[in-house]
This record gives structure tokens, sequence and C-alpha cells, in this order.
């Protein structure tokens, strides 16, 4: 994940693959582990293909292994097919799998949550605010908070993402401009939604123009 937080995603790619690679004969819990960096991965990138590909491995790992607890790292991978589905307005799919991922997580502050449920029109994505300095809770908060139309919430997470990117997290900086965009109701063609794309976070310029569906 550093490689992808600094803005490198060539680089967040190559160790991804490399994980993967690595661990294809290993255990499930393992192998789920880098199948969920690798969903991070493409879905910063936006190919939602793979990212549908991967929960589907994660699901199969699932079924054979029932006897291995799983935790965050193959909820992530659900989670961000669910983000794929409800993109596209499948939003049955993909609260069902967000349902499946629900019994991966021990708190719901984890990395990849808030987000996802706000995909699907989820408002309890917003009961708590982080208690974590991490930049991808944040990122993950201050993106549901965007989604469900909380856009002085929104601005204010997005202040927290740029005292992040003054120390180093170049994407949380990025994130932070393009919830600016998004608010101003410049969209596409804002500087932040042109400063993901031209680094290849095609996908995560396109989350960043979601709303969440009606309840």
């Amino acid at each position: 994940r550093v490689a992808i937080w600094r803005g490198d995603i060539a680089e967040a790619r190559r160790l991804a693959t490399s994980l993967e690679s690595a661990t294809r004969s290993a255990g499930p819990h393992m192998r789920s582990h880098a199948l969920g960096t690798l969903s991070w991965q493409a879905e910063a990138e936006g190919n939602w293909p793979e990212v549908r590909r991967i929960a589907s491995e994660v699901i199969t790992l699932m079924r054979e292994n029932e006897g291995t607890k799983f935790c965050a790292f193959a909820g992530s991978s659900l989670a961000c097919a669910a983000v794929a589905d409800a993109r596209e307005g499948r939003l049955d799919e993909a609260r069902a799998l967000l349902e499946r991922a629900h019994k991966t997580i021990q708190t719901r502050a984890a990395l990849w949550w808030p987000n996802a449920l706000a995909a699907v029109g989820d408002r309890s994505a917003l009961s708590d605010e982080p208690a974590s300095s991490s930049p991808h809770v944040w990122t993950g908060y201050a993106t549901a908070c965007l989604l469900l139309g909380e856009h002085e919430r929104a601005l204010e997470a997005a202040s927290r993402l740029e005292a992040m990117a003054a120390r180093g997290a170049w994407l949380a900086g990025a994130v932070a401009e393009t919830m600016r965009d998004e608010v101003a109701g410049r969209g596409f063609e804002g500087p932040g939604h042109r400063r993901l794309r031209e680094r290849g976070y095609f996908g995560t310029s396109a989350i960043l123009s979601m709303r969440a569906p009606a309840s």
C-alpha cells in the first residue's frame, strides 16, 4: 500500500503482482491477503473486470476452506467488487457481497468498509468518525461522506487528508483535491480528477464521481 499512497501506481502494481505470485501455493488465509492487496490495486486503476475476477476467486477460496478464519483482506476483495456492482446499478448483487464481507471484519473502521457501504446508500457508513490517523481509513470515511452528500463533513475530512499529504501521502492530497472538485461541481474537469488520472488512478477518480442511490 505504501507505493499506492505515494502516487507510484506502477510500482504498487509490480509489488501486488509479485505478492500474488508468491502466495499461489500458500494457505488460504495468506492467499486471501495477496488477493485483497491485488483488489485494491485493480480498484485504484479502475480495472473492474479484474476486481470481479478476484472477488470470485476469494469466494471460491472461502467456500473450499470453511474451517479457515478469513480477515478484512478477504473482505476487501468482496467490498471492491460491491463498489464495482454499485457503479453499474447492480445494488442487490453489491449488498449480497457486502453481507458476505461483513463476516470478515472485526471493526467498522475496516479500511474499505465506509465507502463500500456508502456506494449502496447505507448511511451507517458515517456512524463513526475514524479514530485512526491512517490515510487509508480517512479516505474511506471521506469518500463515504462525499457519496452520501454530506459535503460539510466531506470537506472537513478533506482537510485531514491534506495534512496527511503534507507528510508524504500523495494520494491523500489528490483525493482531497478531487473531493473539492466534486463539491464545487467541477467534476472530471477539475484539477483533482486530472491529477488522479494522469497518474493512472482512474478507478479512484471514478469512485469519487459516484453518488449513493436514493434510499
